[in-house]
């Protein structure tokens, strides 16, 4: 499935996408409705008493949310902010349509991406499947500068400060159609609303890998070019793993590929093999093995940074509405 969707999204199947047009366009309908409901306070938005930025994009799947959203948490902390972060917890065990609750590290229970933000980003994550009960909560529990949320572009219901959206840099929009035949989740015209467009222009994201770290207890470390010209089993349940195959890749390191759906509950079974090659997977699924992993289990820590020109650009635009 996850072959078929990607040819018509991306590759040689994305004219045939294009013969079935008509259902994108219920899709785009469906939008403009929501979006007049919302406009003409048929449907209403909560305002916060704090600055909230949204970090999210215009399409399915990853773009570098989640370490670009880390990224920034450690700018706003070094410049003596405190922020915190909001995020629907995809996938929590503990949510129902009315749970709020601050991350701890168990990711079967709070989500992979919310416990490696707690951890990366040292800073609280509160989760809920409405992001509007999530920062009611910060506002009532918690001392907070500025709120991020993680994702949530198209969350209407909270209204926000500042939008960032990330463009995926090599496959941009795919067949520019919307969903579900292609990945579209608004058109294209809504960049134009968005305070500042990642990936576009000057505003660059580069990406740093240059360690990798054992999953049990992170007392290990290797330089990942010393795997140059070997064979790794690589392992990712992300939405775009090619992304992280292909940085593997860049390191001269020869991969036997293993994908799994976004968010997968992986088990030992699933990165278990009949040989002695190490395993390489993303630290996003690297919190959901770190109780089952041996040694030859390792991830690979992603960095991603903004040119200064850009993180001032976002530095100015926070402190334009810290002093609202």
């Amino acid at each position: 499935m996850y072959t078929l969707v990607n040819q018509l999204w991306y590759g040689k199947l994305k004219i045939l996408a294009w013969l079935f047009w008509p259902i994108s366009l219920i899709f785009y309908i469906l939008i403009v409705v929501r979006k007049a409901l919302y406009k003409y306070n048929f449907l209403s938005s909560y305002k916060a008493k704090i600055p909230v930025v949204v970090i999210g994009n215009i399409t399915v799947g990853g773009t570098g949310k989640t370490p670009l959203l880390i990224h920034l948490v450690h700018l706003l902390q070094y410049h003596k902010l405190t922020p915190v972060v909001v995020s629907r917890g995809y996938k929590a065990q503990i949510l129902n349509s009315t749970d709020v609750a601050q991350v701890l590290d168990d990711p079967i229970i709070y989500g992979d991406e919310p416990v490696l933000i707690a951890k990366r980003a040292k800073c609280p994550v509160i989760i809920s499947k409405s992001r509007v009960k999530a920062i009611k909560y910060v506002e009532q529990q918690l001392t907070a500068d500025i709120i991020l949320s993680d994702d949530g572009l198209q969350h209407y219901a909270m209204a926000r400060d500042i939008e960032l959206c990330i463009i995926d840099k090599v496959r941009k929009f795919g067949n520019n159609l919307l969903l579900p035949l292609g990945p579209m989740r608004e058109p294209k015209t809504r960049l134009a609303t968005v305070d500042l467009v990642i990936n576009e222009g000057p505003h660059q994201l580069q990406t740093q890998i240059n360690l990798m770290q054992s999953l049990k207890f992170n007392d290990r470390q290797i330089k990942l070019s010393s795997l140059q010209g070997t064979t790794v089993h690589a392992v990712a349940g992300i939405a775009n793993p090619d992304n992280f195959f292909n940085n593997l890749r860049e390191f001269n390191i020869n991969l036997i590929e293993h994908k799994f759906i976004d968010h997968h509950k992986f088990t030992l079974a699933d990165i278990t093999f009949n040989d002695d090659y190490p395993v390489l997977m993303t630290e996003k699924d690297a919190q959901k093995c770190m109780q089952f992993a041996n040694a030859k289990h390792w991830y690979v820590p992603l960095n991603i940074f903004l040119p200064v020109d850009t993180l001032n650009l976002f530095l100015k635009l926070v402190a334009e509405h810290l002093d609202d």
